[in-house]
């Protein structure tokens, strides 16, 4: 397509979105007829359209097309979308009988490129739209990405058998896959020293629970920041570079994504003067969303060049801190060779027991509905289809985030390991948005540690920090977590094991002192 074509087409989108505005159907018909354009043109259109989440232009257009007898995955998202949001059940059921061959026909990575630009954009849309969809609803958004998603056909596949589950062959199969990962710990009877350290991140419990940690473990740190990613670099990088110069700073910690927000800003002037200043001092960059940092759409996809600013601040960078994606492709770079540290943040000295009786049910703490995370909503449906003893509860965080942030973040904190522990069993998705992400999270070790039996979708690199079926359950589909709810009635005990066994690797590996004990190895060896 031509420049000139382009411009035109642009234009004519511009045209449609106003007319779309205006809410008549009529007069998008009389719009899209209004000039004869190429098959692919109008493709081009669609897709722009679905992208923005105008779902009548974009039904109105599809509708007019596959009139014609026009077929692509494009029409049958919009059909099926449409459909569904206008009530069109016939258009809806039309979508739906090809879209499921048309999307197999495509590549993973176009699949997935359809994915983040088209379909999770409309899903979030719809979720939060619909702030109580009734269960034929979701169903039906159910169908449609099963359809659109050859992997939620498996997730949940309402004809597969549930397995039988026995302890043996659960710590047999995950003895099987466990690659752990084996760090090297300062030694208990070594002397301990007391570390200088400065914290210049957002102000959130992230920070909050890193410096109460290091506080407690001995160490002297100082921490600046704000409760929003709003960074005055003139001004928050003079406060810092005296913060270091008053602790005499042998380690520096910042949030990775925030530093590179602050690429274009200066924040590589910052970091050479500060280590100008103490040339010994360690910078650490902590990650919790390590999968978002490649830039590649499918795991192992290579990453492709970095911008030279990038490439300068990983230079001056000693380390990488992050537990959630240690088989991420991108650490393979030679950036990175050395300097990734995958070990979980320490938890501000939360520690529980399991002394509480097993409670045969699985407690989800997490918005029911989340227009980020919008595959939750259907683990839940199906586990309500299948009657699973699973209780929803909110995220503490969930209606007001600014209890995350300050200093009543650590009470917030405080409250909500609590309630894992009073949960006993807790159950986690770690399912991202690209719906191909499945990683580790913070609740990944935090119901171990809490004493909960965690219960958790299947994420490869979990196998990397925890055993499964020895130290906690996963489970890759519905029938799969439908066997583990039967599992956890039926052999309470060897539930009870798993439970336990859990919360004691956890508390021997992952306290506090152990995770700043492998910061402090893996930056003086």
């Amino acid at each position: 397509m031509s420049t000139s074509d382009q411009d035109e087409l642009s234009h004519f989108l511009d045209t449609v979105i106003a007319t779309d505005d205006g809410g008549d159907v009529n007069a998008l018909v009389h719009c899209f007829g209004a000039r004869p354009w190429q098959h692919g043109e109008m493709l081009v259109l669609l897709r722009h359209l679905l992208g923005r989440v105008r779902l009548r232009a974009a039904f109105v257009l599809a509708t007019l097309m596959t009139g014609g007898g026009q077929q692509d995955a494009l029409l049958s998202l919009a059909l099926s979308f449409g459909g569904f949001f206008y009530d069109k059940p016939e258009q809806e059921a039309r979508g739906l009988a090809l879209l499921p061959a048309q999307m197999d026909a495509l590549s993973a990575k176009e699949r997935l490129v359809l994915l983040e630009t088209i379909i999770h954009p409309i899903m979030r849309a719809l979720i939060r739209s619909t702030p109580s969809p009734t269960h034929a609803q979701l169903f039906r958004l159910l169908a449609i990405c099963q359809g659109a998603i050859p992997a939620f056909r498996t997730l949940f596949d309402w004809e597969a058998t549930a397995p039988a589950l026995t302890l043996a062959t659960l710590q047999q199969q995950g003895r099987e896959q466990a690659r752990l990962i084996t760090l090297p710990a300062p030694a208990v009877d070594a002397p301990r020293p007391r570390r200088r350290v400065v914290i210049f991140m957002k102000d959130n419990y992230l920070a909050r629970r890193i410096l109460a940690s290091m506080t407690a473990h001995g160490w002297s740190a100082a921490f600046h920041g704000k409760p929003d990613w709003i960074v005055d670099l003139p001004v928050d990088g003079r406060i810092v570079l005296e913060l270091c110069r008053q602790q005499a700073a042998e380690l520096l910690i910042m949030d990775f994504s925030q530093v590179v927000h602050l690429l274009e800003k200066g924040i590589c002037q910052l970091l050479a003067a500060l280590k100008h200043e103490q040339p010994a001092m360690k910078v650490v960059l902590l990650t919790c969303d390590a999968w978002a940092l490649r830039k590649g759409l499918v795991d192992g996809e290579p990453d492709g060049p970095h911008t030279p600013l990038y490439q300068t601040m990983l230079a001056m960078v000693d380390a990488i801190w992050t537990s959630d994606s240690p088989s991420l492709s991108s650490w393979d770079e030679p950036l990175f060779a050395g300097k990734v540290l995958h070990a979980h943040l320490p938890h501000a000295g939360h520690l529980g027991q399991p002394d509480r009786p097993l409670l045969p049910r699985m407690q989800f703490i997490g918005t029911a509905l989340d227009g980020m995370l919008w595959s939750r909503p259907f683990w839940l449906l199906a586990a309500a289809r299948l009657g699973l003893p699973i209780v929803q509860q909110d995220h503490l965080f969930a209606h007001d985030p600014r209890q995350m942030q300050g200093s009543s973040a650590l009470e917030s904190y405080r409250q909500h390991m609590q309630r894992l522990q009073e949960a006993t069993c807790c159950l986690h998705f770690t399912r991202k948005r690209d719906m191909h992400s499945v990683i580790v999270t913070h609740r990944s070790f935090e119901a171990p540690l809490m004493g909960a039996l965690l219960v958790q979708e299947h994420a490869p690199d979990m196998h990397r920090f925890f055993i499964p079926g020895e130290h906690y359950l996963e489970f890759r589909s519905v029938a799969e977590l439908a066997a583990i709810a039967r599992f956890i009635t039926e052999r309470p005990a060897e539930a009870e094991e798993i439970r336990r066994c859990g919360n004691a690797f956890a508390r021997q590996h992952y306290n506090d002192a152990k995770l700043l004990g492998y910061l402090e190895k893996f930056l003086w060896p």
